[in-house]
Order: C-alpha cells, then structure tokens, then sequence
C-alpha cells in the first residue's frame, strides 16, 4: 500500500499496461513484426553498395529503467535481420543465405502530462524524444535503420496511447466536495496542479508505475508519497483524500438525522417529543463509526453504532450488511425496550441502502472513469478490467484494479468456502490477485488468464484438472484452510 501525504487524488499506473498496449499493437498488426528495406548503403568513402534488409521484430518492451540516477522510461525493439547485397538488376549478388544477426533499437519514450486544451487537465501520454542508441552490425545502415523503424506512422501511433482519465475524476470529487462546501468555488478542471512521479519496484511483489498527484488549487503544500508499493496484484490504483470522503459523508448526515427523528416523533414514549441533539459520522478502521445524542425528558441518551463497509471482489462497489451493523443505545426510563428494538432494526433498515447508495454510487463512477478500454483509439483493441480490492480506511479510499490487455497466467494459493452456498465463492492468486470464483471462471472461458493445473466448466466455477489422484481437488487443496 502507497503511503501518501498532502495528495487529494492519485491515480496510479503500472508501466506493464503500457508495455502490454505496445505488445498487443503488435499482435494487432498496427506496429509491424516484419520491416524491409532495400537502397543505396556508404560501406566507405568511395563505395556504395546496393543493399536488402530484413527486419523480423520481436514483442517491444516498455520498460522503466534508471540513467544517470533519473527515472526514465524507453520502448525497446529487438529481433534478428539478414543483410543481402544486390546486383544492379536487384538480385542477390551472393547465392548463399546471409547470416543472420540480432539488432536492438532503444527510443526514448517518456510517460509524460500532455496538455491541448488550457482549460482541461492534461492527460498522460507518450513523448517521443529520439532514438537513444542502435545495436546493429554495420553502423554505416544506422540511419537507415532509424529512419525505417522510427516512421511517422509509428509516431502517430505513441500519440494514440493516451489515458485521459482526470476529466471524469474531477467532475466526480466536485460534485462531492464543492457541494458539500459552499462556501468555495469550484475551481475549473485546468487550475487544478497535477503533478507526475514515477516510481520503481524493489522486488516481485510490487510494480514500476506512474503516479498522476491531483490537488485542489488552494493546496499550498507539495504532495508526499514516503512509501512506493505499487502490489503486483493490480494494473490501476486510485487513492481519494480521507477530506472527500468526509464532505461525502457528510451529505449523508443530514438524511440519518431526518429519519431517526421522525422515528423519535412517532414513538409513543408519553413524554416530551424526543430529538436528536446531534450527529457524527466519520471513519474507524474500515467502519463508518456514528455517534449522537438524542435529548427527551431532561435526559441526554448515546445512540452510537459501527457500519462495516466490505467488499468482494468484481464487483464496483462496497457493501453494507445489515447484520454486521452494530448499534448501541443507552435505554432511558422513558423509551420501552420494544420500541428500541424497533428503532434499531428500522434504523439499520434505512442505514443499509442509504450508506451502500451513496458511497457505492460514487465508487461506480469512478470505476468506470479508470476503464482504460474506453481510452484507447486503435480500433478493436481488446482490454477489460477488474475490481480487485475497494477500501475505505481513516487515511483514505483505495481501489486496485487488475487490468488485462495481454492474457495472464497464474497459480491459485487459497479459497474460501461459502457454509450458505455449500461451495468455493472467492479466491486468491499466488501474485495476491483476488477473484469472484464465478468472475474467473468467465475470465478463464475468454481467455483472458489461465490457473495452472485448473479448468472452468460452464463460465460458472472452477476445478482441477483431473489426473487420475483423488487428492487432486479443491476441498483436500483449501478445506482444511477455510474451515
């Protein structure tokens, strides 16, 4: 988990999504696998010849890699060619097959804040900055070789990789936090700072990525990140201020204190009308934690209550359940003990889909804002993501997203039995990623990932493979884990 200080939003990227946009433009045939090039080569000074080449390329790689203690990122291809000198009529001069040589061509290529539009934030794209070195066996065809590899067409194409994600975020957390502060304008989409940092995996587990910082125009300090984990179970993250959560909660408060009022006001206590005296909700742990007074009679009794907020994985949003919510009221003289337990179930009634609404509304529109799909202009580009894990805590809102461009291979390390639905619901991956069992067998079906040693059957669970041995199934591999 990223450790973040004076940031309100940040999305983060992990260079594979782009390392595997690149390869998959490949396999689409839209960055070629095959170049030639046949023209006039210098050999020396007095001496031109009249050359073939062929270029077989292999998968590019996108990588982040360090240069003089900078982080930087470059977009490498490499591969084997054969070079043929011709005749002047353009045949082989030379009737035996030409050895076969590798090549390599690094580009500079940096992740980079593109702006068109003053009044829009920018968006993160690819800035192609020139060939940063060439490894081939005759120097004398390097510019050739530049010039046929580094065309316009692949250049347009970079300009095509653009994720522009900020537009749908800031419209979300605007209408969350400027509604709930009137008192303050909402700044327009191009004022807000936006910064870029890259940051570099220490081992397997984590990922290099990209960060875009957001903050809202009156911030005065710089954003700090003092811990960069990326997890290697996630291709998208996204972190919302712990400030916007509460202007959220916030518009929820008003609602809460209607209702356990008028739950007050028809309650036949035969004393004064109780009130609520006052409300507050905020964060503890992963609970929302409410806490107020209700004031009837001359006396001052504590309503307070946690309202777990879970999540599975798939889905965009977070859920209440109704009987994790813990709700605590002092019992005073004068409310009958049949009337409080009415007021709890009815209160945890309301509570339930009031908080789910809001909260997983707003998770919902920001699920679909980093759908990277919809991002890119290349045709019938296939992408699709997952919600891995949504979390609220005191210090923010997390979301990890795996994203698959390329297919993905993985080994299965856990699995949670369900008592209620008498079979395997959830599972997890041995890089940390964390299914629906039904979601990854429909992901398993379209080929998207594939679970060593397991098959899905009808787009709806999962199995071994079998072998002929009776242990080689899920409750001898996870019952004895989960139960």
């Amino acid at each position: 988990m990223m450790k973040i200080q004076n940031s309100r939003v940040v999305i983060g990227i992990a260079i594979k999504v782009i390392d595997e946009t690149v390869k998959s433009l490949q396999i689409n045939k839209i960055i070629p696998d095959y170049l030639e090039w046949t023209g006039e080569v210098e050999v020396t000074d007095n001496m031109k010849l009249n050359m073939k080449f062929e270029f077989w390329i292999d998968p590019p790689c996108f990588a982040m890699v360090k240069e003089n203690d900078e982080l930087v990122t470059k977009l490498f291809f490499t591969g084997t060619s054969k070079t043929r000198i011709l005749k002047d009529n353009g045949e082989p001069a030379f009737e035996t097959e030409p050895e076969t040589k590798p090549f390599e061509i690094s580009l500079n290529t940096g992740i980079a804040l593109l702006r068109e539009d003053p009044m829009k934030p920018p968006f993160v794209g690819i800035e192609y900055k020139g060939v940063h070195a060439i490894k081939f066996h005759l120097k004398d065809a390097h510019e050739h070789i530049k010039n046929m590899l580094i065309s316009e067409d692949i250049i347009e194409i970079f300009k095509k990789i653009r994720i522009d994600v900020l537009p749908p975020v800031l419209s979300t957390i605007q209408e969350i936090y400027f509604r709930h502060h009137p008192e303050l304008d909402p700044p327009a989409h191009g004022s807000y700072p936006v910064y870029l940092k890259y940051i570099k995996s220490d081992n397997l587990l984590n990922r290099d990525a990209v960060l875009v910082i957001v903050n809202f125009p009156i911030d005065k300090e710089k954003p700090v990140i003092t811990e960069n984990i990326f997890p290697s179970s996630s291709e998208v993250i996204l972190y919302i201020d712990p400030d916007i959560i509460r202007a959220l909660l916030d518009g929820v408060k008003k609602e809460v204190i209607d209702y356990i009022n008028n739950i007050l006001m028809h309650a036949d206590t035969g004393v004064v009308c109780p009130v609520l005296g006052s409300l507050s909700l905020g964060m503890h742990k992963t609970s929302l934690r409410f806490f107020s007074e209700i004031l009837g009679a001359g006396q001052k009794v504590t309503l307070k209550g946690d309202i777990p907020l879970s999540h599975t994985p798939g889905a965009p949003m977070l859920f209440i359940f109704p009987d994790h919510i813990t709700i605590d009221l002092d019992t005073p003289w004068w409310l009958p003990e049949f009337i409080e337990k009415d007021f709890e179930k009815s209160l945890k009634a309301f509570l339930e889909p009031k908080i789910e609404t809001i909260v997983g509304g707003v998770l919902k529109q920001l699920g679909n804002s980093l759908d990277l799909a919809k991002q890119f202009d290349f045709g019938d580009f296939r992408c699709m993501t997952y919600p891995d894990t949504y979390k609220i805590d005191e210090t923010g809102l997390y979301c990890h997203i795996q994203m698959y461009i390329l297919p993905k291979s993985d080994t299965l390390v856990h699995a949670s039995w369900s008592k209620m639905r008498r079979k395997f619901v959830l599972c997890v991956t041995e890089t940390g990623r964390n299914f629906s069992i039904i979601d990854l067998a429909g992901m398993m079906a379209d080929g998207w990932i594939t679970i060593e040693g397991f098959q899905q059957i009808g787009r709806k669970y999962i199995r071994t493979i079998p072998d002929g041995n009776p242990d080689n199934n899920m409750k001898t591999l996870f019952w004895k884990k989960t139960n």
